[in-house]
Parts: structure tokens; sequence; C-alpha cells
């Protein structure tokens, strides 16, 4: 048996393309292996050969990394040798299994003292090279094998050890603790003023915290820091599993993820593919043999929410008096959303009809006005007014948050101009952070509050950003895509001209656009992005310019413009006729790196430049790459990828086969009769004809787009009535059907695994429903439109085949196994009916590396589900313009805009405007959205949503989650609330010109409220709202059977609304009505503390 030490790694050691195994010896030898991955023939009878990399000299080697640690663009092995007393760097050789051992030089060694342990790398003073971390100190790289060594801390070096840039940006930051000691847990920043290291104590004393790491966990975009004790022969009773959340600016929030359990060299990983981190826990010596494994319920398996389920709750029946407005946030830090308005905060109970404590946040602040992290310090405070009611006041409070929802009440803040106030927006709109103001009376314009660097000691200063104010909601965006925030008013808004291009990334580009992608609900892993460019439209603001096809840039930046990656694969495919001048349009594809969580947004800067601009194209490594062949005798497109090989044979349009990694053909089409070939393929779309059918000769097929990430082919056939496009990325195919001469269906017709076998093999539905590859059904998918068909014998967990079709039908849908030797699977086939008929519509196909509908199901979503993606207007490199506001006007409509929205309505990526208008006289008035044109000084073009009555409480939200956004109206009025309604109106076909109305509530009269969020963590968006006569604070409550974003599914009601006025039924405006939903009423209690209860704490992500 090896005796085998701590700290071993892994990497591909002889270039095959899979990751092999390093290790080294413990005290008992003077040995370090690598063992040969055997993929892909992996079985329990296949062993891994291990080879030598050292045999000689002293024992010992705790801690190992790979990396190239000498810029000369090969990896080397550095490993401790403690025994030696040294640190060695070993090169890999050009022939690794056949050289034992490697040649090894020691880069650095020691004499005496405290033994040397952790290792880690990281680019630690950003001059581009890989360095060493480990030891309490960072080695860099000088010439040849020579090493500089830098001490960081030397109480640390016998330790663990790692590295990364918690704060962006300079040198990275190191965490340091003890592995096989007791020691404090420290992180360590580079200090320029002091050319020294700077610690800051995490934890004062831990015993033996061997499990180190730095990931961002939460996947916020911040890098956070995870530690785990050891229980060494079953003592310290009480060890931790603790999270530092960091926020990027050197701030981090503990969160103590278990306790009592030995941890030894712990990872957290995505163990369960649904794209959040987990935790595999290993002890050293405790209760062994074990694993215990920890799975982030962060991203369950999302739903689709629903319109027509809501319930109502009373959150308070009286409130202290008028509140003007009405926001949420988690006050206290309890993982839970509460609610803020007027003088109050109410504390969400953990459940939505529970009991709602209201508290009081501190006199003389009577009205809130923003909730908003002023100070910095990770928690909310929040402004307010010293007016309750609607009585007039401009004198400010504001309230800083302890962190646990009590406040100290500050008055640094220069009182207002005004009576009371109807808009306010934070954002930092010059270089300081500031509240923009709107007051209720007239001519007082809107106002802007500067916050002093230290809000707690300067005065916050009143200026006037505008005489100009339409006296009602102020909205805040950056809507001419300049790269600084602008303020809407409603059919007037506030062009802010502070732009100074900051964190301009490219100084060889002039121009530059910015795409925000939203997963949109559902995890992704290595994703393309998609956007469709006209660079001609998009520089039209500026005065026009040419552009060059070969100019495109991408970089990934954070929320602040802070530059996260500088070579984000991407792809620009010039659309035809691409003219530099007057048609420079096309589609980009960037690859959305590494994990995105369900809830994330990414964000990226588009880079481009004149042709005639000193710039160098970019290279971005082939990931899909096409060659031309035969298959079958027929010319083919050979398009390969990672883990897959399509087979496109041109003439038929259509795919004949689909091999995998381990060479199984999913399709298997061939010329032998009927089902033993000639029958199979993929999308065999077009009955009787035959057309898109691997083996028929009528259609023709061009290669559009060649990779590096995405191979685009169009195919029409020879009499022009059938068109389709099919894109291969390096994880799915997508087809889009353009044109249609009939009904149609899509079939799989093929070989799972390579060998149809009905009774291993299997199907499975969208709706989990399992069945054998050998039983037959016929019915409509549901609630999703795919299937996929797997082989639990092939690959590590099983592989599978999936198709699913985009949108949602009622059409039958069938699967057989013919002759037990393929599959029949028709999307929109019933017997030899076809019954698909909508184009453009879309398809997408690919292999899944598991057959359990756990793990499968996230991952089909993820591939054809699609992104939201928003872009910003083009913006150019220029010298600062100073500070103005300028005065803009978006729509000369007649009437009284009161409140507003900013969104991407029509999915052309500006922002639009919604605005729901005050009527002059009576009560009815409309709710509409302005579409921002190509020129965002031109008229905005209006389109009335509905009429209703007096519609002053406003949201916009994606609230079916189908990528599009939705308007949530309340209606007011001061002497009929029991007619008035809260309205959902649905977004039908994404464009904003057809919409659908819900009614979610009749009975309550809004004000200032219909605001969106997900108050009960469950996965879908709820309504909070407050009114004007109206005493309460309500939330109507989303019913739709959602999975909770913060832990394990919360039971649905025991009691749920009943009878037919209580499901309303989407139908077109404006006929749509429905009764008031049944509600509970919660009041709130006078104490927070309840002595009967025990002690809980609550992770919400576990």
């Amino acid at each position: 048996m090896l005796g085998i030490e701590a700290g071993g790694t892994y990497w591909d050691v002889d270039g095959d393309g899979d990751l092999d195994i390093v290790m080294g010896n413990d005290y008992s030898g003077n040995q370090v292996w690598w063992w040969e991955n055997p993929a892909p023939n992996f079985s329990p009878t296949t062993d891994w050969q291990r080879r030598l990399i050292k045999n000689s000299g002293d024992n010992q080697h705790h801690d190992m990394v790979f990396d190239d640690f000498t810029g000369d663009g090969k990896a080397e092995l550095v490993f401790w040798n403690q025994q030696a007393e040294a640190l060695f760097l070993a090169e890999i050789p050009n022939n690794p299994r056949t050289t034992q051992p490697w040649s090894a030089v020691q880069i650095y060694s020691w004499s005496g003292g405290a033994s040397h342990e952790g290792i880690d790398k990281a680019d630690i003073n950003g001059d581009g090279q890989i360095d060493i971390v480990g030891g309490g100190r960072w080695f860099e790289h000088v010439s040849g094998n020579q090493f500089q060594v830098h001490v960081i801390d030397n109480a640390q070096r016998f330790g663990r050890a790692v590295a990364g840039q918690l704060i962006p940006g300079g040198y990275a930051e190191v965490v340091l603790g003890p592995g096989d000691n007791s020691n404090s847990l420290e992180w360590y920043r580079w200090n320029n003023a002091t050319n020294q290291w700077q610690s800051t104590t995490l934890i004062p004393s831990v015993e033996r915290g061997h499990s180190l790491q730095i990931i961002d966990f939460d996947q916020d975009g911040h890098l956070d820091i995870f530690m785990a004790e050891m229980r060494l022969n079953g003592g310290n009773n009480n060890a931790i599993m603790v999270l530092f959340r960091g926020d990027g600016t050197g701030n981090f929030e503990r969160i103590e993820l278990a306790s009592g359990f030995g941890n030894h060299q712990s990872k957290v990983a995505d163990l369960d593919g649904d794209g959040d981190l987990d935790i595999l826990g290993k002890p050293y010596n405790w209760q062994t043999p074990r694993l215990d494994i920890w799975l982030n319920q962060q991203n369950p398996v999302a739903c689709t929410p629903k319109l027509d389920q809501w319930q109502r709750h009373v959150v308070d029946n009286d409130q202290r008096w008028r509140a003007v407005f009405v926001d949420s946030s988690d006050i206290n830090g309890d993982g839970h959303i509460d609610i803020i308005t007027g003088a109050d905060w109410y504390q969400n109970p953990g459940t939505v009809d529970g009991n709602w404590t209201r508290h009081r946040v501190g006199a003389p602040m009577n009205n809130m006005a923003a909730v908003y992290d002023f100070d910095g310090d990770g928690d909310v405070d929040i402004l307010g007014t010293e007016g309750s009611n609607s009585v007039y006041n401009h004198d400010f409070q504001w309230a800083k948050n302890n962190g646990s929802g009590s406040f100290t009440i500050h008055n640094n803040v220069e009182a207002g101009d005004g009576d009371f106030l109807q808009g306010v927006a934070v954002g930092r709109f010059m270089d300081d952070m500031q509240v923009a103001l709107s007051w209720h009376a007239a001519d007082k314009g809107v106002q802007l509050l500067t916050l002093p660097g230290n809000p707690t000691a300067g005065t916050w200063t009143r200026s006037l950003a505008s005489s100009v104010s339409q006296d009602e909601q102020l909205t805040v965006g950056d809507l001419d895509g300049d790269g600084d925030l602008d303020l809407v008013q409603g059919t007037k808004w506030l062009r802010n001209n502070s732009a100074t291009n900051s964190g301009w990334h490219d100084s060889d580009r002039g121009y530059r656009i910015s795409l925000a992608v939203s997963a949109d609900g559902y995890a992704r892993t290595e994703h393309p992005a998609e956007a469709s460019l006209n660079f001609t439209n998009l520089l039209a603001s500026l005065g026009g310019g040419a552009v060059g096809s070969d100019s495109l840039n991408v970089i990934e930046v954070d929320t602040a413009g802070n530059l996260i990656a500088d070579n984000p694969p991407f792809q620009f495919d010039a659309a035809s006729g691409y003219d530099a001048n007057t048609n420079a349009a096309g589609s980009l594809t960037i690859l959305m790196t590494g994990a995105t969580a369900a809830n994330a947004t990414r964000y990226y800067q588009v880079y481009f430049a004149p042709p005639s601009s000193n710039y160098t194209p970019i290279s971005t490594p082939d990931q899909v790459v096409v060659s031309d062949g035969t298959d079958e005798g027929m010319d083919t497109f050979t398009v390969a990828v990672n883990g897959a090989t399509y087979f496109y044979q041109k003439e038929a349009g259509g795919f004949s086969s689909l091999v995998d990694a381990d060479g199984n053909d999913w399709i298997s089409y061939n010329n032998a009769s009927g089902a033993a070939g000639e029958y199979r393929g993929i999308p065999n779309l077009v009955y009787p004809e035959g057309n898109f059918h691997p083996g028929d000769s009528g259609s023709e097929s061009t290669l559009v787009a060649d990779g590096p990430l995405k191979a685009t082919i169009h195919t029409v056939t020879d009499d022009n009535t059938w068109q389709a496009t099919w894109e291969i990325f390096p994880g799915f195919a997508r087809m889009t059907l353009e044109q249609a001469g009939h009904n149609y269906w899509f079939l799989y017709e093929g070989t799972p695994g390579g060998v149809l076998e009905p009774d291993d093999d299997l199907v499975v539905r969208a709706d989990g429903t399992n069945t054998s590859a050998g039983t037959a059904w016929t019915g409509d998918l549901e609630p999703e439109e795919w299937a996929y068909f797997g082989d639990p014998a092939v690959g590590n967990d099983g592989r599978a085949l999936f198709v699913a079709k985009h949108t949602n039908d009622t059409a039958i849908d069938s699967y057989y196994a013919m002759n037990g030797q393929m599959t029949v699977f028709g999307n929109g086939r019933q017997n030899t009916q076809t019954h698909l008929s909508n184009t453009p519509e879309q398809f997408t196909i690919g292999l899944l590396e598991t057959v359990e509908y756990a793990t499968a199901a996230p991952v089909i979503r993820s591939a054809y589900r699609p992104l939201l993606v928003t872009m910003g207007g083009s913006e150019e490199q220029t010298a600062p313009t100073g500070g103005t506001w300028e005065e803009m006007t978006l729509s000369n409509v007649s009437g009284l805009p009161d409140r507003n929205r900013l969104g991407d309505v029509n999915g052309d990526g500006r922002l639009d405007v919604v605005i729901g208008y005050e009527p002059a006289s009576g009560s009815q008035e409309r709710v509409a959205w302005y579409a921002q044109p190509a020129n965002i000084t031109d008229e905005w073009t209006e389109y009335v949503i509905d009429t209703i009555t007096r519609p002053l409480s406003l949201d916009v939200q994606d609230m079916d989650g189908d990528g599009d956004l939705d308007v949530i109206v309340g209606e007011h009025h001061p002497n009929n609330p029991s007619g008035l309604r809260m309205l959902i109106y649905e977004n039908v076909n994404g464009n904003g010109s057809a919409w659908n109305r819900f009614v979610v509530y009749t009975g309550d009269e809004h004000h200032d409220g219909a605001h969106v969020v997900d108050i009960d963590d469950d996965g879908d968006l709820d309504i909070v709202s407050i009114g004007w006569i109206n005493d309460k604070v309500v939330v109507y409550e989303n019913l739709s059977d959602c999975a909770p974003v913060g832990g394990t599914p919360t039971p649905a009601p025991t009691a749920t609304p009943g009878g037919s006025g209580n499901t309303p039924t989407p139908t077109p405006l404006p006929t749509q009505e429905a009764t008031p939903t049944p509600e509970t009423t919660m009041e709130p209690s006078a104490d927070p503390c309840d002595g009967a209860a025990t002690n809980m704490i609550r992770n919400p992500s576990f």
C-alpha cells in the first residue's frame, strides 16, 4: 500500500485531452507519481497506469501545483519536499509516458524551524506571469529556474495558502491559515503606500483548517473564502465549516454552513450539475471512511410562473400614517425580504401568511424616500423626510442600519425645497453618489442631494439638476447608452453629459456598446449568448461612421465597468451584404465561460473601430470545426465539437450521424433497408416528400458561418418551398425552420448509445415520465415540448440525446421503437399525420452526460430557453465633457405622466419607457409605453396598453418567465376603492404589440404601490402595494408552483381560492375581469420576540 500525502493535484500530463492525477509519498517515502487517465475506457477492471516523477532524495511531499511558472509556454510541477526542507520545480518531459523519473530543480529551501506547506498559484503582482504562493510566501519568477522569494507572513509558513482577486485590480489578495496546527485565519492585501502586506483577521483561532478555497460561491461576481476545520482523532467537537461572502471591496459576511463535522481537503464544486456550487466533505480520521455532501439549493429546477393564481395577504391593516412610497429589502440580514414603507419596516416572518412585525425605523424620520446602502457597509440604510402623511415637509433624516434592523438617525442632510416627495432615484450620476428628488409642488425642478465621502460626517448638500420637472416619479438608467446614468421623468428626461469614458479597456478601438446578458431564471454553463448588431444604426446617434468586420473585441466587466476578463471567446458573423459604411450588420456570439447562476446577469463591452484604424484582429480558438467529407456516399459537412461530431448531408438537409466521444453513433443512418438504416435521421421533417432526411437529394445546403464558436448551415429545397438554418454550438445544435410548404413534424429516428436496446434504453419526457425505449406512447408533451433518449451503459453516468421544441403547443407527439431497431420520436406526429405548422419555429438537439431527470432537465432548459440580452447605445471614446444635465423630450403627447418605469419592452436592445397617466379630469387614463428610436432624439412612438382608472402604481418585470417584460398596474380613486384593481399585462409576443390583462385582485386602492419582488423566496414574483386612502400594506402572493430559491420547497397552502371567479384566464383586452381572491390578514405583533421560540440560524442557500 502506498503512503500518500495530502495535497495532490491533477493535470493533463500526457497532453491527450483528459486529466491525470499526481500525488506524492508522505513521511514514509521519497516518491512522487502520476496516474494516466484511461479515458474514455473507464471500467472497474481498467487500471490507471502509475509512473514515477521522483524516486530519490528525502521523504514527504505535502502540496503541489501545476502551471507555467517560468513563462516558457510549458507547464511545470511545483511541489514541497518537507523532509528536504525545500521547494522543487519539475518540467513535464516531452514524452512523460516513457520518461521516469522527471528532472527536478530546487528553487527554495529553509533550515530549521517550522516546516512549510500550502500551495496555490496566481498572478500576484499583475505582470502577466503566474506566481507560486505557499509557505507564507510568494515566489516571483526572475529567469530560468530562478525565483525571488517575497515573505507575506512567516508565522503562517506551516499552513494553507490560497490567492485570488478578492478586490479586483492591483495585486492579488492572499489568504493564509493553519492546516495542521492552530493559528489565525488571515487575509492579506498589498499596500502600495507602505510596500507591505496588510493583514486582516477573519477568525482569531482556527484548529486545523485544512480545507481552504477561494471561489465565487454565490456566483455574484465577487470571490468568497471557504474554510473548514478538521476533527483530528475525534477532537474539536465544534469544528466549523464557514463561508466568508465577499463584496469585491474587502468586506466579508461570515456565514456558518455546518459544525461538528471533520473536514480535510474538502472541496467546493457543482456536484449535481444544476449550476450552483456544492460542498464535498472528507474527514482525515474522524468516523472514516465517510464522505459528506452539502447540496446547494440556490438553483432549483425552474418553473414557468403563472399569472392567474394569487392569494391576498394583509401585512398591516392600519398603517401608522399615510406612506408615500413602498420598497423591499433584507433589513435585518436574516435572508428574508422585508417591507419598508412610511416610518416603519415590516419583518418577514419567513412565510408570507405569518405575522409580520412592524418596527419603527426611528423618529424623527417619518416617511421613507429611498432604501440604499448609503455608507457601503453591506446592509441597507433608509433616507426619509420628517413629514407624516402627506404633510408638507422637506427636512431629511437618514437612518444608518447596524445590520440587524436597528438604526441610528442622522440629520446631516441639507433640507430640500418642496412640499412632499413624488420621485426619488439614487445613483452615481457624476463622480459622487447622489439622490435625485422630485416634489409634488410645481416649479421646484429636479434637485440632487450629494453624499460626502463619509455619509455620517460631512453634509449631504443640495443642488439643482434642472429647473424643468414633471413633478412625479423619477427613474434612473443609462437611457442613451453613453456609460452614465440619466433621469426619466415621464415624457421628459434629463440627459447626463458627464460621461468620461471611464474604464475604457481597449485603446485601439474608439467605439463600444454594452451588453447585459441575464440567465433569465435558468443556470447556464459555457453557454453562448447571441446578439444581432447593426453598427451603422448604432453609430447614427454619434454622427455615423464605418466599422471593420474584423475590428470587434469583447471584454467582460462587472456592473461598475471594472474588468473581469479581457478575452472571452466570441465570434462575429457579418450579414450578407455587409458594408463597413452603409450596412455594418451581423450577429455576435459570446461564450459565457464557466457557470452562470440562474438569477445572474453578466456584462460585456463590445469594442469596434473603422476599417482603417490601427487595431489587431482578435483570434478565438476553435471550439467548432467544420470540414467537408462524405457519409454513405453523400457530400457532407462534418462538424466537430467537444464530445460530439455531427454529419450533415448537404443535398439531404439532415443529420445522418451524431457520434459521441466514445465513438457511438446516436443516429446510425446507412443504406440498409427500413429501420435498420435508411429510415434513420434528424430531423426527417417533410412527409411524404422526404426532404430534410438523410439519403434525400432534393435540397442544397450552404455553409454560412464556420466557427470558432458556431457553425451555421442554411438549407433550401430545390423547389424553394422549405428553408431551414442549423446553428451548431459546442454544446448543442439549433434548427430554425423559416419556411414550410405544409404541415410537418420533427423526428428523431436513431440509435441511443449506438444500438437501440428496447429493454435497457430509456425515454424520459419533460414531466419526468420515464419509460423503457420499448414502450410506445402518444400524447402532447407537457408542460414543455422536450424529451430525451438515454443509454445508461454509455459514459460515466449514462448518456442521452435530447430533442426540444422551443414553443409549447397542444399538438400530438408520439414515440415507439420500430422493429426494435430504431427510435421513432415525433414532435407533432400521430401515426402518419403531421401536426406542426408554425414558422419560424425552433428546435434544439444535443447530448447529455447523464440519464437522471434531476440532472438532465436543467441542462436541457439551459440549452433551449432564451437568454435576456439588453444592449446599450453606442459610445465614442472622448475626453470628459463636464457634469451637466440636458433637458430632453421623448414624446410630445398630451397628458399628465405620473408613474414611469424603464425596460426593453420590444426586445430591440434599447431601453423603452412605460408610463401610467393621471387624468386631468374624470377617472380614466391610459397606460402606455414608448419605444426608443434608433436616434434617441427623435420622437418616441407611443403604444397604448390600456385605459383604466387612474394607473398611479406601476412596475415592469418578467412576471411569467418567458424572457420579455410585462407591466403591473394598480388603480387609484378616492371614492370607489371597492372597484379598483391590481392588474398584470402580459407581453404576448415579446415586442409590446399585444397584451393580455390579468386581474390579480379587486377591492384595494393603490398609490405608488405595485412593487414587484419575490417576497416569499419561492422562485416567482409577488406584488407588494400600498394606497393613498387605503391604510393597508398588502402582499399579493403568486401561487405558481415554483421551487424556492433559498431552500427546500415551501408546502402549498392547505386551502386555496376556490370558484371559477378566482382563477381568471387570459383573454384579449378589454373583456377580462375576475372576482376578488380571498384574503388572509396578519396583524403585526407588538413584540418581535417570542419567549417560546427556539434559536435557529438559517442559511438561505442550503
